[in-house]
């Protein structure tokens, strides 16, 4: 089953995170990225990159809340 998006992705700034937006960017899926740190590499243009420690719930639960992925 495809993913249409739009996609949250945590850790978005990490190896497989930033691996995973590139190719979801690729195939056409509007991606919000989600980390605490900055990433290593650029994002894709027009990535919604957000920084947040995942470990802050009520920040976490306000990004899904405007992102409603799928």
């Amino acid at each position: 089953m495809a993913l249409h998006g739009p996609a949250l992705v945590t850790g978005s700034s990490g190896f497989l995170g930033w691996h995973l937006v590139n190719r979801l960017v690729a195939e056409g899926v509007s991606v919000t990225g989600l980390d605490f740190a900055d990433p290593r590499q650029p994002l894709p243009a027009g990535v919604r990159d957000l920084r947040i420690d995942i470990r802050d719930r009520d920040r976490v639960h306000a990004a899904i809340a405007d992102v409603h992925p799928e």
